[in-house]
């Protein structure tokens, strides 16, 4: 009995931080839009792009055995493999796009990968990854209305991603909303007391 109560105990908590991260994520929109017509950061810092993607690579539900290979190589580091797997399926296949994508991504071929995000959108809305990476790709362009765009849609599609709360942190962090980054990093604390990330100073 105990532990059917701390269950629902702990349920009820996590629903909360769900629900408050989502409205959070709802009141954050926009920040840029309002103060600019149009925020472009100078990037001067490079980001690793490994690190930016760990974690963020693989699709949870990747339905084509060919498509799940070709992650696998991505993530062993055999990128002439993956690619010519995912070509095949680029089109027609969601993941197939957003594979591709992690690969142009990976060699700076920045204006592809956002080409073929958005035909993994137009052919999965749903998928939160390829929010993810364009968050990021526009991140680091230095185009914040952009990153925010993406990063607060998948919010509201996945309000615990601790990733995509950082992010957004980062770039709100560096074009100076302190305290909005802040926020960010206190729901990144409330969803994974444990999460490993670099300063945002750094």
């Amino acid at each position: 009995m105990r532990l059917l109560t701390f269950l629902f105990i702990l349920s009820g908590l996590l629903l909360q931080v769900d629900l408050d991260a989502q409205g959070t994520a709802r009141d954050l929109k926009n920040k840029f839009t309002s103060t600019s017509s149009n925020m472009k950061q100078n990037k001067n810092k490079t980001k690793n792009k490994a690190q930016s993607m760990a974690g963020n690579i693989r699709p949870d539900n990747i339905e084509s055995p060919v498509v799940k290979e070709a992650f696998a190589d991505i993530e062993s580091g055999d990128y002439s493999d993956a690619e010519s797997q995912l070509l095949t399926f680029a089109e027609s296949d969601a993941d197939a796009a957003y594979g591709l994508a992690i690969l142009h991504y990976m060699d700076d071929e920045y204006e592809e990968a956002i080409a073929l995000l958005q035909v993994a959108r137009d052919l999965d809305p749903e998928l939160t990854d390829a929010l993810y990476l364009l968050g990021l790709i526009y991140s680091e362009q230095g185009d914040y209305d952009e990153a925010e765009t993406a990063f607060i849609e998948l919010l509201e599609q996945e309000p615990l991603h601790v990733d995509a709360w950082y992010e957004l942190g980062f770039i709100y962090y560096d074009a100076g909303f302190t305290e909005d980054a802040e926020q960010c990093l206190a729901i990144i604390m409330e969803i994974d007391p444990n999460y490993q990330f670099n300063s945002y100073e750094d």
